[in-house]
């Protein structure tokens, strides 16, 4: 094999630390028919080890059980321990939240992101990461299919 190209470019690539992220697919959580909305209890961990600067991806589906209801969906963060399903909200609110309105057929199933950056965070401290979802009018509003990806910068 013959390489080419800046030998220093090369060493630095070489030498460059892991990447440090996470890829958590956590089970389905209970719903809530709450309207003011209450943490999931995903409970997904991180620790930043190199700048305390993280990009966080959330995608997943999002729906209400009840026709012309809706849900709402924000990522919080903290440290200490993480909070359980139906637990009142709690910790850092990161991104902006995700809505649908007055879903036109029950429980049909949403698609929904939220994408953030969240900085100032201590090295080497665990923090955790969860969604809050509310009801939007009624109903019961589920989430599907999360998957957060986290990665430090």
């Amino acid at each position: 094999m013959i390489l080419t190209g800046d030998w220093n470019n090369m060493i630095d690539y070489l030498q460059a630390p892991t990447l440090n992220y996470v890829d958590s697919k956590p089970s389905n959580p209970t719903g809530t028919t709450n309207t003011t909305g209450l943490m999931m209890g995903l409970a997904v961990a991180f620790t930043p080890t190199r700048s305390g600067i993280i990009v966080v991806q959330v995608e997943g589906q999002m729906t209400n059980q009840t026709v012309s209801d809706g849900a709402k969906t924000t990522l919080y963060y903290g440290t200490g321990t993480a909070p359980a399903n139906a637990a009142a909200i709690t910790g850092t609110a990161a991104g902006q939240p995700s809505q649908i309105d007055a879903v036109p057929t029950a429980a049909k199933k949403w698609p929904f992101g939220i994408t953030t950056i969240i900085s100032g965070l201590t090295l080497n401290t665990a923090i955790w990461l969860d969604l809050a979802l509310a009801a939007i009018t009624g109903g019961t509003a589920n989430l599907y299919g999360l998957e957060l990806v986290i990665y430090e910068l």
